[in-house]
């Protein structure tokens, strides 16, 4: 199914199909063989710490062709034609038939970093696809799981998701060859390049800039106990603070917000709702403009 969404692309823009499937595949490719990161940054607030709303916040990076792709940022819902899938919307780039961000009818939401590791192989599902799989198919986190645990992995990924029907939050992290989850912890979840669990710590290679990153977002979290909000999520997206040299930048990777951030999104999955802004870089400058699913989904409320 994928792979003729492809092609029909391909064909539809009158592009070559080899482009089309290396672009759904560059995320795999740059972690397999360059051990290349994307910078990106996760983080889901639950509604015990924030009066009752969940938040799941998420700044995509991506330093190849970040220029290109924050020029055809696109967010596509799909309601597909088969009733054992779910309609999804995914903030996405022209060209892309999977995702790294996005949102499902059944309320979960989720998004990724890449983690490079030492078990590597090209041969398996592209991460992308693995995401959509998981929004189509999911109902719950422990569906997620079975899913990301059962479909043939090709490198290091750590994902963050969402249930809004539970309240509940957890991360997946992987690499080909192992699995393993963990929960939010007081009302919160981080999501970064930093290996939390001993399973899949051992296959991974980490990097300082992602360490920087997942300790500002726990000194921003903890500084606005008590008033965590979408106000401050938005604030979080935005800062610009570098770890190692103690200063506001946004020039270097140990950035929340930083030069290669061409996608921003703020879920609340619960109220089947987002808010993107991929208009200019970092996206985070730019405006964040609502999307609401709500009435549209009503029927899939479960």
């Amino acid at each position: 199914m994928y792979l003729e969404e492809m092609r029909a692309i391909a064909e539809g823009c009158e592009v070559p199909y080899a482009d089309i499937l290396a672009l759904n595949c560059i995320a795999d490719v740059d972690g397999c063989y360059m051990g290349a990161l994307h910078q990106c940054c996760n983080f889901v607030l639950l509604p015990s710490v924030t009066r009752g709303r969940l938040i799941h916040g998420r700044n995509l990076d991506f330093p190849l062709g970040r220029d290109i792709h924050a020029r055809v940022g696109i967010c596509i819902a799909r309601s597909p034609a088969s009733e054992t899938l779910l309609p999804t919307i995914s903030p996405t780039i022209v060209g892309m038939v999977g995702t790294y961000t996005g949102m499902s009818a059944a309320r979960l939401s989720l998004s990724e970093v890449s983690t490079p590791a030492s078990d590597c192989d090209i041969e398996g599902v592209p991460i992308s696809i693995v995401l959509r799989m998981v929004l189509e198919k999911a109902r719950n986190l422990a569906d997620a799981l079975e899913i990301v645990k059962n479909v043939p992995r090709t490198c290091g990924y750590n994902l963050a998701l969402a249930d809004g029907k539970s309240g509940e939050a957890g991360a997946i992290e992987f690499t080909r060859s192992l699995c393993a989850w963990r929960s939010a912890r007081r009302g919160t979840l981080i999501v970064d390049d930093c290996c939390q669990c001993p399973q899949t710590a051992r296959n991974r290679l980490t990097y300082s800039a992602g360490t920087f990153r997942y300790a500002r977002m726990r000194t921003l979290i903890e500084e606005h106990r008590g008033a965590l909000c979408a106000e401050a999520a938005l604030r979080f997206l935005r800062d610009k603070y570098d770890g190692a040299t103690g200063r506001e930048n946004g020039k270097s990777y140990n950035c929340i917000c930083n030069h290669h951030t061409i996608q921003s999104v703020l879920m609340f999955p619960a109220e089947m709702s987002l808010a993107v802004a991929h208009e200019m870089i970092p996206a985070p400058d730019g405006e964040y403009r609502l999307i609401d699913m709500s009435s549209i989904w009503a029927q899939y409320h479960e």
